[in-house]
């Protein structure tokens, strides 16, 4: 059974449900029968042999690190470092303990210490077997570790290009020394088996060193498929994951020489392992794999858990969203008590922007290819027909049996099509500039522009498309909204814009709201917009005065990617899930 966690996060918000896609599966750890993942937007807890789902829970920010200690479990991400006990899982709305509240980039349990580093390049140590729940040293470090690995009384700190730092913790003065190594490899993660030191470098492979004074001895450095990212040791053997290799398995029976010995693919790229026993975990970002150490010398396949796609738009209608979810396609998704999900079309990848034409969805590919879907039947959406243009197109917008396009290179393209055959393009107004959004009100199109600027045309004539109007702005309108007689445009580097268009001939642009994040979608309610705006979660912003909209308070859900209104009931879609809010006013 799927644990819900009901919160209450902001007032006028009640989080009522979430569907899960999948997560952003980084890291893991297991006992006997579950294994836990941090999955981007929480935990989530599988059966180890089945992938079965048995529990999950909801954290703010991206959540990619975790550890195990005894009953509880310590996650780490953008928002910090929670704990969270094993037997919450079981009931019906887990809890989380917040310990600290700054981006994590590193934690591992040693000894009776569970050390964590945060993006100031702060080191704490906590002593979780004594019972405590804050920090009793902190050190300042040269660099954020990405990783921190514990060996007899040492810490070893890896920090990517920044190379390798060591702590000795029986020293009076308790300061990370950089460990010279030949060659400065970006250092991802370390394994010390014996007297040999074997470094995760990247792209530049396996490389394996012997320790020194505040230095290492490289005696061999081995290529391998992909980029080495994390390593665990099984027996004589060492498992990576390595990156676009995927899994990769090292023989070291002769520790100088490793060698490879076996490589499985695997959807996703692989990032990191976890351990349990002779069963290791491959986490690939898109799932997690089984792999059976077991069966030497080689590992056996076993399962790989998958997820639903990706969160990116998220549109709205009737009692049916459509969500744009990456390369697993679109997925319908029905609005009751609960969300549920009621079909899908999956023969398309990179699927990022959606817009509802009637009973029609249109989907905007990575790849600029266009689809056609038709979805009078939710739980059976039907491909329609497909356009594939020459540009980058970021924005569509139609008319009846007409197309307008918003191609990079391009321009705007005017296109019909067919009711049972292909797009045929009728006409096209190019400026010299990259058209970025289009918005159709009756035979006027408003163009969003880089250089920043907006364009008003005329396309009665549709092979001969003019101009009409033009403004420049103060900022790119990457997305563009139509709203009576305003336009609504944001800006990736965040910025809301507000023009007023009820003299199409004289746009003005009435006010730029700065804002945090890297807003990508809004939606209004009443005197309210929503805007999805990526890793700082979704901004309401009241438009009552909108020569003065103002930025009241801020959902800390996300990534956010999309958001949509349905009646009372806001949907914010995230990389990792659907989640659903009543508004109350």
């Amino acid at each position: 059974m799927i644990l819900t966690l009901i919160l209450f996060l902001q007032v006028g918000f009640e989080h009522t449900s979430s569907l899960l896609l999948g997560g952003h599966f980084q890291s893991g750890v297991a006992d006997e029968e579950l294994l836990y993942v941090a999955d981007g937007r929480g935990v989530s807890v599988f059966e180890k042999e089945t992938f079965s789902r048995r529990g999950e829970i909801m954290l703010e920010g991206r959540t990619n690190l975790i550890v195990r200690h005894e009953s509880s479990l310590f996650v780490g991400g953008s928002r910090g470092l929670a704990k969270i006990e094993v037997s919450s899982f079981s009931q019906e709305y887990p809890q989380a303990e917040w310990l600290y509240t700054e981006p994590i980039t590193a934690l591992e349990l040693f000894g009776r210490k569970l050390w964590f580093a945060d993006d100031k390049a702060r080191l704490y140590g906590m002593d979780v077997a004594g019972g405590a729940s804050s920090p009793s040293c902190t050190i300042q470090l040269p660099l954020p570790p990405v990783r921190i690995v514990g060996n007899e009384a040492r810490l070893y700190l890896a920090a990517d290009t920044g190379g390798l730092f060591v702590l000795d913790l029986e020293a009076k003065a308790l300061q990370a020394k950089r460990v010279t190594i030949e060659g400065d490899p970006a250092v991802m993660d370390v394994l010390i088996a014996d007297q040999t030191v074997y470094l995760a470098c990247a792209e530049q492979g396996l490389w394996v060193s012997e320790p020194r004074r505040n230095s290492l001895k490289v005696v061999k450095r081995i290529e391998a498929t992909g980029e080495v990212m994390s390593l665990e040791l099984f027996d004589e053997r060492i498992a990576a994951a390595a990156g676009t290799g995927d899994f990769l398995l090292f023989s070291i029976a002769d520790p100088d020489e490793p060698v490879e010995i076996q490589r499985e693919r695997f959807p996703g790229m692989g990032l990191n392992l976890a351990k349990a026993g002779e069963d290791c975990f491959l986490l690939t970002g898109a799932g997690i794999g089984h792999m059976d150490l077991s069966t030497k010398p080689l590992a056996g396949h076993g399962l790989f858990y998958r997820g639903a796609g990706s969160g990116y738009e998220i549109l709205s209608k009737g009692g049916v969203a459509v969500l744009a979810a990456g390369d697993a396609g679109i997925r319908t998704v029905g609005l009751g008590d609960s969300l549920s999900f009621l079909g899908e079309y999956s023969q398309m990848s990179g699927c990022r922007r959606v817009y509802l034409f009637g009973s029609q969805v249109y989907v905007l590919t990575t790849s600029n290819i266009m689809y056609v879907v038709e979805i009078k039947d939710p739980k059976r959406p039907q491909k329609r027909t497909f356009q594939q243009f020459e540009s980058a197109a970021s924005g569509v917008d139609s008319e009846g049996e007409m197309l307008l396009a918003a191609e990079h290179e391009r321009g705007v393209g005017i296109w019909w099509r067919c009711p049972c055959g292909p797009f045929k393009e009728q006409g096209r107004w190019d400026f010299g500039g990259q058209a970025l959004d289009v918005r159709i009100r009756d035979k006027l199109a408003f163009v969003s522009a880089d250089p920043p600027a907006l364009y008003v045309i005329d396309w009665s004539d549709s092979a001969n498309p003019e101009q009409v109007a033009s403004l420049a702005l103060e900022r790119d309108c990457e997305r563009l909204y139509a709203d009576e007689d305003l336009l609504f445009g944001l800006d990736s580097s965040g910025a809301l814009t507000v023009v007023n268009v009820a003299r199409p001939t004289r746009p003005k642009e009435l006010a730029v709201l700065e804002l945090e994040g890297s807003p990508t979608a809004l939606a209004r309610y009443e005197d309210y917009m929503f805007i999805a705006a990526q890793d700082a979660g979704v901004h309401v912003v009241d438009i009552s005065k909108p020569q003065s909209p103002e930025l009241v308070s801020t959902l800390d859900v996300g990534p956010a990617m999309g958001v949509a209104v349905s009646g009372d009931l806001l949907l914010v879609s995230t990389l990792y899930s659907i989640e659903a809010y009543r508004i109350q006013p």
